[in-house]
C-alpha cells in the first residue's frame, strides 16, 4: 500500500514538472512569438512608410512635370506669337522703305525741277514768267508733299524697327526660359526614373517578404508538428514504461 502510495507520488510529481517545463516552454514560445511578431509588424510599417513615401514623391514629380509642361507650351506659344508679329513688321518696314526711297527720288525730282525753273524764270518776263511762275508753286507744293511723305514715313519705319527690336528681344528671352525649363523637365524625368525604380524595388521587397513570411508560417507547422510527434512519442514512452512497471 505505501509503495502504491510512493509510486503515485512519484508520478504525480514527475508529471506536475513536467507540466511546469511544458508550461514553461509555452510561455517561452508564446514571449518569442510576441517578440517576433512586434519586430515583423515595425518592419512592416517601416516599409509601409517608405511605400507611401515613394509613392507621394513621385505624384509630387509628376505633378511638378505638369505644371513645368504647361510653362513650356506657354512659352512656345508667345515664341511663335512674337515670331509672326516680327514677320509682319518686317513686311511693314519693307513698306514704308520703298515710301522712303519714293519720297527721296521725288523731293530729288522736284528740287531739280524747282532749281532749272527759277533759273529761267529769271530771263523771262510777262505772260512767261507768270507761267513758270505757276509751274514753280506747283512743284513747291508737291516738294512739300514729298517732304511730309518722307517724314511719315521715316517716323514709321523708326517705330516698326523699334518694335522690331522689342519683338526680337522678347523672343530671346522667352527661348532662354524655354532652355531653362527644358533642363529642369529633364532633371525631373529622371527623378521620376529613378522614383519608378525604387517603387519596383518596393514591390520586389514587398514580394519578397511575403515569401518570407510564408517560409515563417510553413516553419511554424512544421515545428508544431514536431513537437506533437515528440509529445505523442513520449505519451506512448511513458505509457509503455508505466505498464512495464505494473507487470
Amino acid at each position: 500500500m505505501l509503495e502504491e502510495l510512493e509510486e503515485t507520488w512519484k508520478k504525480t510529481t514527475k508529471e506536475t514538472n513536467k507540466l511546469k517545463r511544458d508550461l514553461k516552454r509555452g510561455q517561452e514560445s508564446y514571449e518569442d512569438s510576441q517578440r517576433k511578431l512586434r519586430k515583423e509588424v515595425d518592419v512592416k510599417t517601416k516599409m509601409d512608410d517608405y511605400r507611401k513615401k515613394v509613392e507621394a514623391g513621385k505624384k509630387t514629380l509628376a505633378q511638378k512635370l505638369t505644371q513645368i509642361e504647361s510653362i513650356m507650351d506657354q512659352l512656345r506659344k508667345e515664341v511663335e506669337e512674337n515670331s509672326k508679329k516680327i514677320t509682319g513688321l518686317n513686311t511693314q518696314v519693307e513698306t514704308c522703305t520703298k515710301q522712303t526711297t519714293s519720297a527721296r527720288t521725288a523731293i530729288t525730282t522736284l528740287t531739280s525741277k524747282q532749281q532749272t525753273l527759277d533759273a529761267s524764270s529769271k530771263q523771262l518776263k510777262g505772260a512767261d514768267a507768270e507761267k513758270v511762275k505757276g509751274a514753280i508753286t506747283k512743284i513747291e507744293t508737291e516738294l512739300d508733299g514729298a517732304k511730309n511723305q518722307l517724314t511719315v514715313a521715316e517716323s514709321t519705319c523708326t517705330k516698326l524697327k523699334e518694335d522690331i527690336t522689342k519683338g526680337t528681344s522678347v523672343v530671346v528671352q522667352y527661348n532662354q526660359e524655354y532652355k531653362y525649363y527644358q533642363q529642369i523637365a529633364a532633371t525631373v524625368k529622371k527623378e521620376i526614373d529613378e522614383a519608378e525604380k525604387n517603387e519596383v524595388k518596393v514591390e520586389e521587397e514587398k514580394e519578397e517578404e511575403k515569401k518570407e513570411e510564408k517560409e515563417e508560417k510553413d516553419e511554424e507547422k512544421k515545428d508544431e508538428k514536431k513537437e506533437k510527434k515528440e509529445k505523442k512519442e513520449k505519451a506512448v514512452t511513458s505509457s509503455t514504461s508505466n505498464e512495464v512497471k505494473q507487470i
